[in-house]
């Protein structure tokens, strides 16, 4: 896996876009929006520039995954999604090592920490 921005960059720009005034989130997110998808949609059938593009841009386009009847359909899904990933105030990124180290803090037993598809998944036992 390549390491940050080249990896993923929605961080990066979730970190900018949540300096800013609340009021003119959902703007910032529209508007960038609004300029990525017609040229998501150019390049829908291009594998390569589409893995491109979730690489260096913030915006989550569903061509060709999800089927949806329009081009608006396409571009509201865009939206949401993208205001979803890059306003949520409450997600705390955390490293495998930082969730373990919390664990033992919390006096946790038997801990497995490890890297899987969709983040990090700790187990552990609670003390008697």
């Amino acid at each position: 896996m390549l390491p940050p921005p080249i990896r993923d960059c929605v961080g990066v720009y979730r970190w900018l876009i949540l300096r800013l005034p609340e009021a003119s989130r959902f703007a910032f997110v529209k508007r960038l929006t609004y300029w990525w998808v017609p040229i998501y949609s150019k390049f829908r059938d291009s594998i390569v520039m589409q893995r491109v593009f979730r690489r260096f841009l913030p915006v989550i386009f569903h061509y060709p995954g999800i089927h949806l009847k329009d081009r608006q359909s396409h571009y509201e899904w865009s939206l949401l999604d993208t205001h979803d990933s890059t306003t949520d105030a409450y997600k705390h990124m955390r490293t495998p090592r930082q969730i373990e180290q919390f664990l033992v803090c919390l006096g946790a037993r038997d801990i497995t920490v490890r890297t899987v598809g969709n983040g990090v998944e700790a187990f552990c036992r609670k003390p008697r």
